[in-house]
């Protein structure tokens, strides 16, 4: 059985780790945290983009575990691509067909 389990969204170095060891120590395989948070207003945090992304790079380099982020756009399926093992696609973007085309090429490839 695969567990996956992390926090909403990357918000901090210090606040992935502490979550990071928690995770790994309930015997969890997968982390799952959010690089990309769009949110109603635009002056709401919005997540740390790249800089989330290799913080969960780096998460899996001290605890071995595969991480799991989403996608929000087809150009940001590349970026999310170079730092994950699985790449999320959330509800409110089952009706992007052009990302799900650019999930469905990486997927066809063998790349998941």
């Amino acid at each position: 059985m695969a567990i996956i389990a992390g926090p909403c969204a990357i918000e901090s170095r210090d606040q992935a780790f502490v979550v990071a060891e928690a995770v790994w120590r309930s015997g969890a395989k997968f982390f799952r945290g959010g690089a990309f948070k769009p949110r109603h207003s635009p002056y709401a945090f919005q997540g740390l983009g790249e800089d989330g992304l290799k913080i969960l790079e780096d998460i899996r380099e001290k605890y071995g575990l595969k991480i799991v982020t989403e996608a929000l756009d087809e150009a940001g399926v590349d970026l999310v691509e170079r730092y994950a093992d699985v790449i999320q696609i959330g509800a409110r973007s089952m009706q992007n067909f052009t990302l799900l085309r650019r999930v469905g090429q990486i997927t066809s490839a063998g790349a998941v």
